[in-house]
């Protein structure tokens, strides 16, 4: 049987957020010249008074935009499942604010050269995904794999423009009840964000001449701008690989095998090896060796030892076993 889902999801936000303070401020340094020059310049700076009233604040406007559009396949028949998953999402914010701003660029609020928002691009994300994902029973056995890719392209049509694909894949293999394998390998990526794509100018600035002339002081200054843009910039991936498996606990008993036949095998733990799980995953290897058609039980409450009862009605997790086969 073959069904079909298309789902879409839109997003849209925007918001205001302005930030003004007036501040009485006294410099510490006496005739301390203000250094406000955003280009490549010589000029005279300006002198700031003892103590002046600075007037500024910060502008934003956030704005996002996001669309993501899916389609998802099913197939199933007897003892199988099968998933497909396609879609693509674009995703864009920015900000539309003027930044932090000096009312008075002389008698600034802060000593910092304004940066408009608006002169940085929006940072957008386009992906391509794709995801199978399937359930296999194979006689009393079941496996499941989830396999993906997704590929993603930031500042699309942009010089800056970077790429990343980032491939998935998740197994479990399920032999007999309350026991799963599994394994897990993936590539994760992060784009780098508008502070890395775009970062603020570089500033050295070199004081020319200082003198004083009839009592006024005078500051000439020299301005270099230096363009801190990474051209090597790379997106950060990370690579993670999993291997391990899974016992399940059922009201303070592990069930690890399947059908009660003839006589049934309790394994007792101490507590302080529920943690270690290669010596769980041992003593049941040894007992399927032993009884390889037969439940395996085990009860946390008791000591290390392997019990065969002789009946299934004699089966508790208090009751000691009637043969002892192994100890541990």
């Amino acid at each position: 049987l073959l069904m079909r889902s298309l789902h879409y999801d839109i997003g849209f936000s925007y918001s205001r957020d302005d930030d003004y303070q007036v501040k009485m401020l006294a410099p510490a340094a006496h005739n301390a010249p203000v250094f406000n020059a955003t280009g490549n310049s010589t000029q005279q700076a300006a002198i700031l008074p003892s103590q002046y009233v600075g007037r500024g604040g910060t502008e934003g406007r956030p704005i996002s935009f996001y669309v993501q559009l899916g389609d998802d396949f099913y197939l199933g028949q007897e003892g199988f499942l099968h998933r497909i998953a396609i879609g693509a999402e674009l995703r864009s914010e920015g900000n539309l604010g003027r930044g932090f701003y000096n009312e008075n660029p002389n008698l600034p609020l802060a000593q910092l050269r304004s940066r408009s928002f608006r002169d940085i691009p929006f940072l957008t994300q386009f992906s391509l995904y794709g995801e199978d994902q399937f359930d296999l029973k194979i006689g009393k056995t079941q496996l499941k794999v989830q396999a993906g890719l997704r590929w993603t392209l930031a500042q699309p049509g942009r010089t800056e423009s970077l790429s990343s694909v980032m491939p998935r894949i998740n197994a479990a293999y399920l032999p007999t009840r309350g026991l799963r394998f599994r394994f897990g390998y993936g590539i994760s990526a992060k784009m780098p964000g508008l502070l890395y794509l775009y970062p603020d100018p570089g500033y050295l600035d070199m004081q020319n001449i200082s003198a004083t002339i009839d009592g006024t002081p005078y500051v000439v200054y020299t301005t270099r701008v230096y363009d801190l843009t990474n051209k090597q910039l790379k997106p950060m991936k990370n690579r993670k690989f999993e291997a391990g498996a899974d016992v399940t606990l059922h009201n303070g008993l592990l069930l690890a095998a399947g059908k009660v036949i003839g006589h049934i095998v309790q394994l007792i733990l101490q507590p302080q090896h529920l943690n270690d799980f290669f010596h769980k995953l041992l003593v049941y290897l040894v007992s399927v060796q032993l009884h390889r058609q037969h439940d395996i039980f085990v009860d946390i409450q008791h000591r290390n030892q392997i019990v065969i009862l002789e009946d299934e009605a004699n089966l508790s997790p208090t009751e000691d076993g009637k043969l002892l086969i192994f100890q541990c």
